[in-house]
C-alpha cells in the first residue's frame, strides 16, 4: 500500500481491486493522448474555475444571492465565464461548443443557487484541498496512509456542512452513484475531510449535476452519519488486509474504459 492514495484510488479499489493494485500500487499508467478539441473534462475545468471565482467574490463582497439581485448576478456571473474562457482556452475557436453549452446553463444555475440560499445555504469554500491520514498494525510496526483530494465546493448550513462535488455528466448515473453511499468513495471521503479539518458535522453529501436540463442535487441516500462510520470502520481494514498481501481480484464492470485493461487477467 503506497504512503499516500488519492480519493480516485480509493474509487479504483471499490470499482476493481485489480485496477487498484496496477495503477494505485505499481504506478502503471496510460500514455497521455493529446487532445484534438476541448470536451467534457477541459468544460469541467472552465465550470470549476469560473463558479470558484462567483462565489468567492460574492462572499468577498458581502453581496447575497437573492431573487431580486438575479439581473445584476446573471451578468456577473456571465462577465466572470467570459474572461475566464479567455484565459483557460485562449479564445480557441474549437471552444465555442463547449462555452455555448455552459453559457445556456447560467441562468438554471444561478436559479438553483438563489433557491439554495434562500433555504440558508451559504458558500464557504471552494477547490479546496484536503487530506486525512488512516493508520493500522503490521508485525508490531505502525502503518500509515494519508489519503488527499480536492473537494469542489463545501456550504454552511443551519445543520452543518454541506458537500457538493460538480458532475457535467449523466445525471441518471450520478443519481445511482448517491444511492449507494457505501460504494460511492467520493462523497464519503470528501465528507470525511470535511469533517475532520473543519471539526463540524456534515449534515448533506450529494453531486450537483450541472448537465444543461437536468440541474439538480442529488444527495446521498443513507446520512452522512451512518456512511462515514461504516467507512471510517472498513476502509483502514480493508488496506490493512491488501498490506498483509491479500489479493486483488479483478472484478471491475466497466472494463472496456479501464486504463489496466491490457495487462489484466479478466
Amino acid at each position: 500500500v503506497p504512503s499516500r492514495l488519492s480519493v480516485g484510488s480509493i474509487e479504483h479499489l471499490v470499482a476493481c481491486p485489480f485496477r487498484f493494485g496496477a495503477q494505485a500500487g505499481w504506478r502503471l499508467r496510460e500514455r497521455r493522448e493529446a487532445v484534438d478539441a476541448p470536451g467534457i473534462r477541459e468544460r469541467g475545468t472552465l465550470v470549476h474555475l469560473i463558479l470558484e471565482r462567483f462565489h468567492a467574490g460574492l462572499a468577498q463582497d458581502d453581496q447575497p444571492l437573492t431573487a431580486q439581485a438575479r439581473t445584476q448576478l446573471l451578468e456577473r456571473l456571465v462577465a466572470i465565464t467570459d474572461r475566464a474562457a479567455v484565459e483557460v482556452n485562449e479564445g480557441s475557436a474549437s471552444a465555442v461548443d463547449q462555452l455555448a453549452e455552459w453559457r445556456a446553463t447560467l441562468p438554471e444555475y444561478l436559479d438553483w443557487a438563489i433557491s439554495q440560499a434562500e433555504q440558508g445555504w451559504r458558500w464557504q469554500a471552494g477547490e479546496r484541498t484536503d487530506r486525512i491520514e488512516l493508520h493500522w498494525q503490521r508485525a508490531q510496526t505502525d502503518r500509515t496512509v494519508r489519503i488527499e483530494g480536492r473537494i469542489d465546493r463545501i456550504d454552511q448550513g443551519k445543520a452543518g456542512l454541506r458537500v457538493i462535488d460538480y458532475k457535467l455528466g449523466s445525471a441518471t448515473r450520478l443519481k445511482e452513484r448517491a444511492a449507494q453511499p457505501r460504494r460511492d468513495a467520493q462523497l464519503a471521503m470528501y465528507a470525511w475531510f470535511a469533517q475532520a479539518v473543519d471539526g463540524a458535522q456534515v449534515a448533506q453529501a450529494g453531486y450537483l449535476s450541472l448537465k444543461r436540463g437536468q440541474l439538480a442535487f442529488h444527495m446521498s441516500s443513507e446520512s452522512i452519519e451512518e456512511t462515514l462510520s461504516w467507512w471510517q470502520t472498513q476502509l483502514p481494514h480493508t488496506l490493512a488486509r491488501i498490506d498483509e498481501g491479500a489479493p486483488l481480484v479483478a472484478s471491475g464492470i466497466d472494463c472496456d474504459f479501464c486504463a489496466s485493461r491490457g495487462l489484466c487477467r479478466k
